[in-house]
Formats: C-alpha cells, sequence, structure tokens
C-alpha cells in the first residue's frame, strides 16, 4: 500500500479584523428596561447633595472630535480610523435600525443625541471623544449597563490622575477607565424572553467576564488600547509613557494577527486529500468573532488542479445564529433563541478535518475569511456583502516521493493593511 505524503505547516492567521470588523452593528438597544439609556440632566454635574438652578446652569459644551484632535492630534488621528467612528454607515446597521422602535439605538451608535446635539451631527459623530470621556461612571447590571454622559461643564474624565491643569476643559481620572465595565456601557446586551430565557445579542463584557483573562487581570483595555507609546497626552506637554492607542486595535492594529494561530496537515491518498486544520483562539480575551449575531468567520479548503481550476472545497463557520420561532435566521429583533454558537472561546482550540475528491489536485488552499452571514442579509433585504479575506495559505502537492515541505513566508498587503497571505517558499524534502 502506497503510503501518504504529508505536509505539517504552521500558520499566524490574523484575528483582529475577524473578531471586530464594522460591517455589523455594535451596541444597538431595541427593548431595554428605561434605566439603561444614557441620562443627562442640568443637575448632572453637580456634587452630590447640591442643586444647581436651571437659570444658573451652564450652556453645554459639545465640541467635534477634530476640535479635541487640534490638542490630542495622535489621539483623534487614530479615533478617525477606529470602528467607533464608523458606527452608523453600513447598510446592515441600517436596516436593523428600521426594525428597533423608538430611539433606543442612539444610546450606542448616535450617543451625542443624549447631549442634545442634533442628529446630522450626532450620527456624523458617532461615538466620538465626546462621548466617552464624559462617562464618570459604569453601573453593570445582568443583562445591560448603565453609562450616563455627564453634561453642563467642561469636564473630561480619563485614566489618568496626574493631568496638567488644561486651559480648555477639566480633567479628572476615574477607576472606571482602567475597568472593562467602561466598555460594557455598550457592549453588553442581552434581551429578556417571554419564556424567561435571555437573549445575548452584544455579549463581549459577558464572555470576557466568564473567560480566563479578569484573573490574570487584562482588561478590554489591555488588549485593544496597549501597548502604549510615549507621547504627548496634549500639544505641549512633556512626553508620557504608555499612552494608549485610540484605534482600539492595538498599536499598529497589532491584534490583528495575535487572536488566532493555526495548524494544517495535508495527507495524499490518490485521488482523495485530507486537510486538517487546528485553529486556535490564542490571544482574544471575548470568543471569535467578536461582536453582534450575524459576524461569520469562514475556514475554506479548495483543491485546485491546472491554471488555478477549483475541483473541490468545504469549508467550517464559526458563528453565533440566532433564530425565530421556525428555526430560521433572523435579526435579533426578530429572534427568540440562540440556534447555534460554534464560535471559538478563550484559548479553545478547534480541529476541523476536511475530505476533498481531487483527482490531479496540484495545490490545497486553506483560507480565513469574515463575513456577514448571508441569511441574517436576506432576512433584512440588504445585500450580503463581500467575503473579506484574513489570511490564505497555498500548499503545492507533488506527483510522488519527491514532494517537498513547504516553508511560509509573512507578506503584507499594503493595499488592506492588516491583511497577510501566507505562501509557500519550497525547500529541500
Amino acid at each position: 500500500m502506497q503510503r501518504p505524503h504529508i505536509q505539517v505547516v504552521t500558520l499566524l492567521f490574523i484575528a483582529g479584523v475577524l473578531g471586530c470588523d464594522t460591517g455589523a452593528p455594535s451596541g444597538a438597544l431595541p427593548v431595554p428596561p428605561v434605566s439603561s439609556r444614557a441620562t443627562v440632566s442640568a443637575s448632572a454635574s453637580a456634587p452630590a447633595g447640591s442643586a444647581v438652578p436651571p437659570k444658573k446652569a451652564k450652556a453645554d459644551r459639545t465640541h467635534r472630535a477634530a476640535r479635541c484632535g487640534e490638542c490630542h492630534e495622535k489621539m483623534y488621528q487614530e479615533w478617525r480610523e477606529s470602528p467607533h467612528a464608523r458606527t452608523n454607515d453600513t447598510a446592515l446597521y441600517a436596516a436593523l435600525r428600521k426594525d428597533v422602535p423608538g430611539d433606543s439605538c442612539d444610546r450606542c451608535h448616535e450617543p451625542l443625541r443624549a447631549l442634545g446635539a442634533a442628529a446630522e451631527f450626532a450620527q456624523a459623530e458617532d461615538v466620538s471623544c465626546e462621548v466617552c470621556h464624559r462617562i464618570e461612571k459604569v453601573t453593570v447590571h445582568a443583562g445591560f449597563a448603565e453609562a450616563p454622559l455627564l453634561t453642563a461643564h467642561g469636564m473630561k474624565f480619563g485614566p489618568r490622575c496626574d493631568p496638567r491643569r488644561p486651559y480648555f476643559h477639566k480633567a479628572e481620572c476615574r477607576p472606571v477607565f482602567q475597568k472593562s465595565e467602561l466598555c460594557a456601557a455598550c457592549h453588553l446586551l442581552s434581551l429578556p424572553q417571554a419564556d424567561g430565557s435571555s437573549l445575548p445579542v452584544h455579549s463581549e463584557f459577558s464572555d470576557w467576564s466568564k473567560g480566563p483573562y479578569p484573573a490574570r487581570g487584562k482588561t478590554c483595555q489591555s488588549c485593544h488600547m496597549q501597548p502604549g507609546v510615549r507621547a504627548e497626552l496634549a500639544t505641549g506637554e512633556p512626553e508620557r509613557d504608555d499612552v494608549a492607542d485610540h484605534g482600539f486595535w492595538g498599536r499598529e492594529r497589532r491584534l490583528e494577527g495575535t487572536a488566532l494561530t493555526a495548524h494544517a496537515q495535508v495527507a495524499r491518498h490518490g485521488d482523495a486529500v485530507t486537510v486538517q486544520v487546528e485553529v486556535k483562539n490564542a490571544g482574544a480575551g471575548h470568543p471569535i468573532p467578536a461582536g453582534g449575531p450575524g459576524r461569520q468567520l469562514v475556514l475554506r479548503v479548495i483543491a485546485l488542479g491546472e491554471g488555478d481550476r477549483e475541483l473541490a472545497r468545504d469549508e467550517r463557520v464559526f458563528e453565533r445564529r440566532l433564530v425565530d420561532a421556525e428555526g430560521r435566521t433572523a435579526p435579533f429583533t426578530r429572534a427568540v433563541r440562540v440556534g447555534s454558537d460554534t464560535r471559538i472561546t478563550p484559548l479553545q482550540t478547534r480541529r476541523e478535518r476536511f475530505e476533498l475528491v481531487a483527482p490531479g489536485a496540484s495545490e490545497i488552499r486553506v483560507s480565513l475569511l469574515r463575513r456577514t452571514d448571508p441569511g441574517l442579509a436576506a432576512a433584512l433585504g440588504v445585500p450580503a456583502g463581500r467575503e473579506e479575506p484574513g489570511a490564505q495559505l497555498s500548499l503545492a502537492l507533488g506527483a510522488g516521493a519527491g514532494v517537498r515541505r513547504a516553508l511560509l513566508e509573512r507578506v503584507a498587503q499594503t493595499a488592506n493593511p492588516g491583511d497577510e497571505v501566507l505562501k509557500p517558499v519550497h525547500g529541500s524534502p
């Protein structure tokens, strides 16, 4: 019996974008309790126990992020490229928004409306500097969190307790800026169901809470805003160490290359090819893919023949899928339960085996891609959108004893920052 030829390769797949892209909504609130909505009032900025007569309340000073960038240029430029600067610009969110009664989505997608900002202004700013740095505390409940935005003064809150006194606004530190609870303000939502169950919509905070990282002292900020660099907090100030990244991908988008790792093994048996792939969530504090239901991570294996002709393919989909009473894929506004949850949890390794019948196959291509669930897009009547590549590996298959082991080199794709292609470099057997 002919001995199968085996190739073993090790890959480093990118995963930050796979877990947290901007193609799906982040933080929509269809029917939360009234107390979960952002609360604002003229007296919110007053010390406890004091009253501020309405006639003496100062006018709220809400500025564009670009105005903040005049002094905080580093933070502004990073924020501009972040998901927080694009919370309203997808067809999927627009369709979901139509499904939601009232203005509850605004709490996380247009939060400046709570400060009295005009709709056009709030939509243009999305989740800007004025939002996060007006949060003094966050109160986490079972399925949502309260995060009042303070008004009627120029105070801005942050993690540093030794700020120089700025001329443009006051600055104070608050402990919540060093805790994951800050992110729970929008990344925690479960909806109570008629049968007493709870439907998870945005579960990043609760997923992190259940995982291994809280015991290790790893917060959301530890990954999404680090590692920090030496820089000015504001123009003209002395440089400080460990100034956080405000793009929420980590410095230089490092999260994109550290969340998932994978190993692939290929064996050929005549016309059949067996591909075994191990994918591990090695670095994310939450399951992959993250975000709202409808995001999918696709592991795809394709056998190619002469001229790159596709001979066979198979794939696995990792996702959390919500369904309606009939078991059909549904947006969370119409769903009643979780139909399936195949996401890769923190530190979990998933082993997938593919059997392809592909006579004449000369190459096996293993890819990770991200996309919106086509079934969810169809249910909402919007285009499914394109598949976005995360990483790809091509393995050449020899015809006989001369099969070579594939060595890998990483090639950065400058046209699509953060994406990487893994390709073989053939060496000695």
